[in-house]
C-alpha cells in the first residue's frame, strides 16, 4: 500500500498541473469545438480530490469519539465522491466525437488491385489536434478513474477489509456504467440525485430495462478490466522497488 506522502505529493500536485495544462491547450489552441472536454475532465477530478481528501482523513475515521464536523465532513466527501465518481468513466464515451469518415478521405481514383490506395490521409492537423485533444481527455480521465478508485480501495481496505473493498471496486464499476448509460442517453446529471431526487424513481421505473442492463454490464465490465490492469502494473511497481 502507498503511503499518504505519495497521495498529498506525488499525484495531487503533477495531476493538476496536466489537468491545468490540458485546459490551457483547450483554450488557447483548438478551434474544433472541444470545450466540452473541460467541463468533462473538471466533473472526472471531482472524485480524485475528495478520494484524497478522504484518504487525508483516516485518522479521523479511526476515532471512536470523532467530532460531528469530522463526521460531516467526512459523510460529505464520501457522497461526493460517490455521486461524481461515474463522471470519470464517462468521459471515455466522448470517443463517439471521433468520427472516422474525416479522418481518411476515399481516392476517387482508386482501382481495386492497382497501385492507387483505396483510402486518402487527410492533412488537415487542425482534425488531428481535435482528435489528440479528445484522445488525451479520455487518458486524464482514465488516471484519475484509476487513482480516485484506488486510493479508496487502499482505504477501505485498511479500515475495514481487502474483500469489501474488491466488492466496492466491481459494484461502482457497473454502477458507473449505468450512470454512462443515464448520463449519455438521458442526460442525467450526478447532481440531480440531489436537486431533483423524484427522479431515482422515474430511473428505476422507465431507464432500467434489458438495454441499459446490458450496456452497463458491458462498460462496467471494460472498466473493471482496465482497473485490474493497472492496479497489478501499480503493485509490481511497488513491488519492485
Amino acid at each position: 500500500m502507498l503511503e499518504r506522502p505519495y497521495y498529498s505529493k506525488m499525484a495531487v500536485i503533477p495531476f493538476t498541473a496536466i489537468i491545468l495544462l490540458y485546459f490551457t491547450w483547450i483554450v488557447a489552441f483548438e478551434r474544433g469545438g472541444q470545450g466540452y472536454m473541460i467541463w468533462n475532465v473538471m466533473l472526472a477530478a471531482i472524485p480524485f480530490y475528495a478520494s484524497i481528501l478522504l484518504y487525508r482523513s483516516q485518522d479521523r475515521m479511526k476515532a471512536s469519539r470523532s467530532s460531528l464536523f469530522s463526521k460531516v465532513y467526512i459523510g460529505g466527501l464520501s457522497v461526493i465522491w460517490f455521486l461524481f465518481y461515474p463522471n470519470a468513466p464517462y468521459v471515455v464515451t466522448d470517443m463517439i466525437h471521433i468520427q472516422s469518415e474525416k479522418f481518411i478521405i476515399k481516392n476517387p481514383d482508386y482501382v481495386p488491385y492497382m497501385d492507387q490506395p483505396r483510402f486518402l490521409f487527410n492533412s488537415d492537423m487542425a482534425l488531428w489536434s481535435n482528435f489528440y485533444t479528445i484522445a488525451i481527455g479520455v487518458f486524464i480521465a482514465i488516471i484519475l478513474s484509476f487513482v480516485s478508485m484506488y486510493v479508496l480501495q487502499q482505504l477501505l481496505a485498511k479500515v475495514w477489509n481487502r474483500q469489501l473493498s474488491w466488492l466496492l471496486v466491481a459494484f461502482m464499476q457497473l454502477l458507473s456504467g449505468f450512470a454512462i448509460y443515464l448520463g449519455r442517453f438521458i442526460r442525467w446529471n450526478s447532481w440531480d440525485l440531489i436537486t431533483a431526487p423524484s427522479n431515482l424513481w422515474t430511473i428505476l421505473t422507465r431507464d432500467l430495462h434489458l438495454e441499459s442492463i446490458q450496456f452497463a454490464i458491458l462498460c462496467g465490465t471494460v472498466h473493471m478490466i482496465i482497473y485490474v490492469m493497472l492496479y497489478l502494473l501499480i503493485n509490481r511497481l511497488a513491488v519492485a522497488r
